[in-house]
């Protein structure tokens, strides 16, 4: 509905694990990396609130158990 229309779009993520064993994923970071022209930013960020918190079932199960963080970079 918000009819934005980049370039090019990738997820990134990053994670770190614990030192003991089993090693496990303690915290991980989504970096949602947009690019394109005239790119409103916040309806990006309305976007992927919307999908990480109401539409994605693995994030609501990971926001539970690890420090789950996000990040949006928007190039031109």
């Amino acid at each position: 509905k918000m009819k934005v229309f980049p370039e090019s779009f990738n997820v990134i993520v990053e994670g770190d694990l614990t030192d003991e064993h089993p090693k496990y994923y303690h915290k991980i970071k989504v970096i949602y990396k947009f690019k394109g022209k005239d790119l409103p930013k916040d309806n990006l960020e309305k976007a992927v609130k919307l999908s990480e918190d109401t539409y994605c079932g693995v994030s609501a199960l990971y926001k539970r158990a690890i420090d789950l963080a996000t990040e949006i970079l928007v190039e031109e």
